[in-house]
Parts: C-alpha cells; sequence; structure tokens
C-alpha cells in the first residue's frame, strides 16, 4: 500500500476516513463491520450502536436498501388480535414451501410482534395496516404517508444511524481478510482509497441475489437447464470473503420468479399497487387472474398469456394515494391517456375489449364483488383504483410486466445464533444475516415479509454479537 507524503493530507484522512484524494494505510479498531446495507443490516447497526458498540457499514452500491428497498411496500407483523400464527405460517409456505427451516420461521412470525415497538423506540412511526398480495388478512404495516414504505424506512434509517455515530461508507468494498491476534484484519476499497481496518466481528449482510430478464417459464427441467446455459450466476463481495474464510455453503443456483418486473426499466413493479386496486390484463385486453393472488399463482397465469406478457393497469386515483408512483414509474416505463382508446393503441390492445374490461372492473371494486376471479377485497380505510367508477375526466395508465426469474448463488450455512459455520462449526465472530444466509428467507417472499425476515435477522444477530463481544 502506498503512503501518502503530505502530514496535511494525512490528518484529513485520519479524520475523515474515507475521502476522495486519500490514499493512505490506516489501522482502526471496530466492533462489528456489516458489508451491506439491507434492512437487516441497518437494523442490526442501530442495536449494536444503542449497545455502545463501533459499528462500520460497508456497501459495494451507491445507495442502501438493497434489492428489497422497491420491492418492499411494509412489514408484516402477527398481530393475535386479528390474525393467528397458523395463517401466518400458511400464507408464507403457500407462497414458497419448504425453503425455510421450521426454527426461524418460528422467530420470524412470533418475533415480528414486535417489531412496532422497536420503530416506535427507533422514532419510526407505522401507522396503517393494509392486505398485500398472497396474504389472506391484513398484517402489513405501512408508513402511511403515501411514500413508498420501503424506500422511506431505510432513508429514515440511514438518518438515525447517523445520529448513533455509525459510519456508512458507500462504493466500497471489503478485497482482503486476514484473522490476526483475535481480530479480522479488513482490506477496504473505495474508488480512491485503500485502507486497513480491524474488527471483532464481521457481518455478511449483503445481497446476494439478481434479477434476470427471461420469459423462459420454468414448467419443466430442459427449460431450467437452458436458462442456466444462457447465464452467468454472480458472486458476491460477501460470497467471496466467505469462501477465502472456509465456510460451508448451502444452496447454489436457486432459480424463482418475481411476477411483476418492467423489462424497460429492468426492475420490479410493486407489488402494492395491487393492493390498492390495479388490475392485471392480457394483450387481448381481458383480466386472467385474481390479483391479490401470490407471485408463484400470478407468475404462472401470465405465462399462459401471449408474448408471457400483461399490463397492469390503473387510473390517476392510484396515482393520488401512492404518490411515489410518478417518480419511480414516470412516462417511458408507463403509458397513460385520458382517453380508453388510446391506451388500447399505445399498449397494443382491442379499444373495445379495454373499455369492457375497465368498465367491469369498476362495478367490481364498486360492489366489492367479483364473479369471475373471486378477488376478496379487504375493508381497509383505503381508496383503491377505479373506484369512484368509470368518469371520463381520468387518466388512465399501463405498465408492461413480466414473470422474471430471481436468481440465488449461495447461502452460507448458519447456526440458530446466525454464525457462519465451517465444518459445522462457528466460525468465531462471523455472521451471515439477509439473503447470505441459509434457511431463513424464502427465495420467493410473501408481499410484505421482505423486511419482516430482515428487521428479525438484524435484531437476532445483534443480540449474538453483543453476547461474543462480552465473552472475549
Amino acid at each position: 500500500m502506498k503512503k501518502s507524503g503530505s502530514k496535511v493530507i494525512s490528518l484529513i484522512c485520519i479524520f475523515g476516513f474515507i475521502l476522495a484524494g486519500c490514499n493512505i494505510e490506516i489501522v482502526a479498531t471496530y466492533d462489528t463491520i456489516i458489508l451491506g446495507s439491507g434492512i437487516s443490516s441497518l437494523v442490526a447497526a442501530a442495536d449494536l450502536a444503542d449497545s455502545g458498540r463501533r459499528v462500520m457499514i460497508v456497501e459495494q452500491r451507491g445507495i442502501a436498501g438493497g434489492n428489497k428497498r422497491l420491492l418492499t411496500d411494509g412489514i408484516s407483523i402477527l398481530d393475535e388480535s386479528a390474525d393467528s400464527y397458523e395463517s401466518f405460517e400458511r400464507d408464507i409456505l403457500q407462497s414458497n414451501p419448504g425453503t425455510i427451516s421450521n426454527f426461524f420461521m418460528h422467530r420470524i412470525i412470533t418475533e415480528s410482534a414486535l417489531i412496532p415497538a422497536w420503530f416506535d423506540n427507533q422514532g419510526i412511526t407505522l401507522d396503517q395496516k393494509i392486505r398485500m398480495p398472497g396474504n389472506t388478512t391484513s398484517r402489513t404495516l405501512t408508513t402511511g404517508l403515501g411514500e413508498h414504505t420501503g424506500k422511506h424506512i431505510i432513508t429514515l434509517m440511514e438518518h438515525k444511524l447517523r445520529e448513533k455515530g455509525v459510519e456508512i461508507h458507500y462504493n466500497t468494498q471489503i478485497s482482503e481478510i486476514e484473522a490476526k491476534d483475535g481480530l479480522y484484519q479488513l482490506t477496504i476499497l473505495s474508488p480512491n482509497t485503500e485502507v486497513i481496518i480491524n474488527t471483532r466481528t464481521l457481518v455478511l449482510g449483503e445481497d446476494n441475489d439478481k434479477l434476470y430478464d427471461t420469459s423462459i417459464p420454468l414448467e419443466n427441467e430442459a427449460s431450467l437447464d437452458k436458462f442456466h446455459e444462457k447465464t452467468v450466476i454472480p458472486t458476491s463481495n460477501g460470497m467471496e470473503l466467505l469462501n477465502t474464510l472456509g465456510a460451508d455453503f448451502s444452496v447454489s443456483g436457486e432459480v424463482t420468479y418475481v411476477d411483476t418486473y418492467n423489462l424497460t426499466s429492468a426492475q420490479p413493479i410493486s407489488a402494492v399497487m395491487r393492493t390498492y386496486g390495479a388490475m392485471l390484463i392480457n394483450k387481448e385486453g381481458n383480466r386472467f387472474v385474481d390479483e391479490m393472488q401470490n407471485i408463484e399463482t400470478v407468475s404462472k397465469e401470465i405465462i399462459k398469456q401471449t408474448d408471457q406478457v400483461a399490463y397492469l393497469v390503473f387510473d390517476d386515483i392510484l396515482d393520488e394515494q401512492l404518490n411515489f408512483l410518478r417518480e419511480d414509474y414516470p412516462n417511458g416505463i408507463r403509458e397513460s391517456s385520458p382517453a380508453p382508446s388510446d391506451l388500447a393503441t399505445k399498449i397494443g390492445v382491442p379499444e373495445e375489449a379495454l373499455y369492457k374490461t375497465i368498465s367491469e372492473y369498476s362495478a367490481i371494486v364498486k360492489n366489492k364483488k367479483d364473479p369471475d376471479f373471486n378477488k376478496v377485497f379487504s375493508d381497509e380505510a383505503i381508496t383503491i383504483a377505479f373506484s369512484k367508477g368509470w368518469r371520463s375526466n381520468t387518466v388512465y395508465s399501463a405498465i408492461q410486466v413480466q414473470p422474471s426469474l430471481h436468481v440465488r448463488q449461495s447461502y452460507a450455512a448458519v447456526s440458530d445464533k446466525l454464525e457462519v459455520l465451517q465444518r459445522g462449526i462457528p466460525l468465531k465472530g462471523i455472521y451471515a444475516i439477509g439473503d447470505s444466509a441459509a434457511g431463513i428467507q424464502p427465495a420467493k417472499m410473501l408481499p410484505g415479509t421482505e423486511y419482516t425476515y430482515g428487521i428479525v435477522m438484524g435484531r437476532i444477530v445483534s443480540n449474538s454479537i453483543n453476547t461474543y463481544i462480552e465473552k472475549i
């Protein structure tokens, strides 16, 4: 490594730690370094900082939140006054059976009841409960501001962590790891800096998955083989480090659906739009599924349609209720028009069919009875799309969506305390959370639970780290 020749620059680098223009070796000691800034990482960092620990978050990207920043529209919790453990578990398993251990399933569901109090202690209010697609009851809390709940919580958490003294460094990664004198010595790279730090514990919380644009249906092994032949599955920074440490790995190459994915913007489309009444139509202009079904059901129904695509259609009521939509899905991603005939031309569906479907669906929403697909409308006090019936002065919009394939390369095997395992034995001071940990998060999550898993995992790992540090 190179050291700066200027004492002035050296002092700036020391106090600024990672600043553009610095290229100096600095050795500092932290209680915990967390790789990745998903919700589990942020929650763990908050708990550890509240316990007086010195914490740094290292994020490869230029923004916090991970892949679920856009996928998450609320936080599902167990409220036994209106829900049951069995119902919650059943919905999770129907969304993605067999990919979560019974131990962690129990912890996720039971400890989700503690989430509202935890956020209250952080000064963040969750004050509206809705029913997300795939859920049989209303159990998902939102910030109730018309904001995108996932992004809003990430922004608030970043601010809270800085107030607690947690360092967050973006566009940064860990290039080397070495066990030395009871600590882990890490080489950290940012665009203009290379530094060495010591840490008592390391948490791998980085997202280890990627969305791929494809319309290959997973109906048989041949199609899956074809998918793997054309796909290079990525290796994350965290997985490379765990491989260096000789960690045990569990699953490799798991492929699942993301049901509403927009190819133009290369991003998933918020499931909460369906909670607020957006309808799915095919190229013939017809509805073909209960929009509130789970990912598996909706994905397989879209694949049966012409060209394996669908359109998420909504009116301006949705833009009024969810004010993040115009920013997240502007013109270019969506097509809009006050005239259904014009919208039909723009998205290439028959004009008469679209007009008929909008009229019929408006009546379905108004009466809360769906004779075609038995869609269940909840009693939440929210205004949903098409609820004001057919109107000549409204703006209708459509976003083309298709099932995308969601790929995970591998997971680190972990203990019940989220310690990374090596030949079945915990590696001292090394932990995995989020998508890096095996047997915890289903690859295909029940909408609304994305942050539930992360928050509970963050709390488990912070407790494990505090216990570990107190013993060394």
